[in-house]
């Protein structure tokens, strides 16, 4: 029986010393697992600095990129309130032009109805007709309705336009 007590407890021993190699392999392959993941960790800690780096750069093109954006809208909004303002402006204009015409040809008096006033015959019946006639046109030309609308300085243009052309006409 003793005989059987020493074969198994050098069995055991030997079991324990293999027992033993073996967690020695196992201990280095876990020493240098946990080396490698350490690598691993710090190779991992690198690129995700790199990324955060990128990231900010991004972000600040991005911004950049808003900031010019904002500006252009601002150009756009400025473009598009002087294209409002011309377009105004056009209209307006064509208005005034489209009143201006209306008065010229309502208040336009003859080169002869103007030569029969400035030259007025009063002697003869013919030059007296011409003068009645020339009257009545004047008389017309001043009695146009003006428009709904018509603001007070185009009237008053076109009686100076009016009496500029009649101040030339005594010259001529």
């Amino acid at each position: 029986m003793m005989v059987g007590c020493e074969y198994a407890i050098s069995n055991a021993e030997a079991f324990a010393e293999k027992l033993s190699r073996e967690l020695q392999v196992l201990d280095g392959a876990n020493i240098q697992s946990i080396m490698a993941s350490e690598k691993q960790v710090n190779i991992l800690m690198q690129l995700l600095d790199e990324a955060l780096k990128e990231v900010d750069q991004i972000e600040g093109k991005l911004s950049s990129y808003e900031e010019m954006l904002q500006s252009v809208k601002e150009q756009m909004d400025q473009i598009s309130e002087s294209n409002h303002l011309i377009e105004l402006s056009k209209t307006n204009s064509e208005t005034l032009l489209g009143e201006i015409e209306f008065l010229v040809n309502h208040m336009d008096l003859s080169k002869g109805h103007i030569k029969a006033l400035k030259d007025a015959d009063l002697s003869s019946s013919r030059g007296i007709e011409a003068c009645t006639n020339a009257a009545e046109a004047l008389l017309q030309c001043m009695n146009v309705s003006l428009r709904p609308g018509i603001p007070f300085y185009t009237t008053f243009l076109i009686c100076v336009w009016h009496f500029i052309v009649f101040a030339i006409s005594s010259f001529i």
